[in-house]
């Protein structure tokens, strides 16, 4: 069954326009989101420097809005092949579930001394997917004993630790599995 929003007579570009302040959506996160909706509906390829190009900002600005409306929840990226797809069907969602928890996402933005990039999100988002958030949590701890604090870094911690099998137990005794 298709959702209401998905309906042919919905222009979900003027829905959005009607609902901004409710979505608590700044000046330049309605402008991406409408421009993703408008760019989403034509199927064309969007590309980070075009969509700067099109709102009249910068990559690097349009990149944190990008990663605002992540972080609330309303926008979700998802690559296949050589293709970026930018979802916004949570904008029209009852329930808004961000994809990362605030809290999660707040220590990294803490520890890092700066908001995360889209493309870090999507790392991070990556990484609840495929384990718990305190193996995430820890390889942060390890990441910042280390003086490596880099998503590189962190991910390789995380790779080595699925690969081996170590467990949360294990860490919180200070062991790693060795093959």
């Amino acid at each position: 069954m298709s959702k209401w929003y998905e309906a042919p007579h919905v222009d979900v570009r003027i829905w959005l326009l009607d609902h901004v302040q409710e979505l608590g959506l700044n000046a330049e996160e309605a402008l991406i989101a409408l421009q993703l909706l408008h760019l989403n509906k034509l199927g064309r390829n969007i590309i980070l420097e075009d969509l700067a190009a099109q709102c009249g900002m910068k990559p690097e600005k349009t990149d944190k809005v990008i990663a605002s409306l992540c972080k609330k929840g309303y926008l979700s990226i998802d690559v296949s092949g050589t293709r970026v797809a930018y979802n916004l069907n949570a904008l029209f969602e009852e329930k808004k579930v961000p994809l990362i928890t605030t809290d999660l996402l707040s220590v990294f933005e803490r520890e890092f001394g700066r908001p995360l990039s889209s493309h870090e999100i999507d790392k991070l988002t990556d990484w609840r997917q495929r384990m718990n958030d305190d193996f995430v949590v820890l390889a942060l701890r390890e990441a910042l004993i280390y003086n490596k604090l880099n998503f590189a870094y962190i991910d390789r911690i995380l790779s080595t630790w699925l690969k081996d099998g170590t467990t949360l137990q294990q860490l919180h005794e200070g062991q790693r599995n060795t093959r």
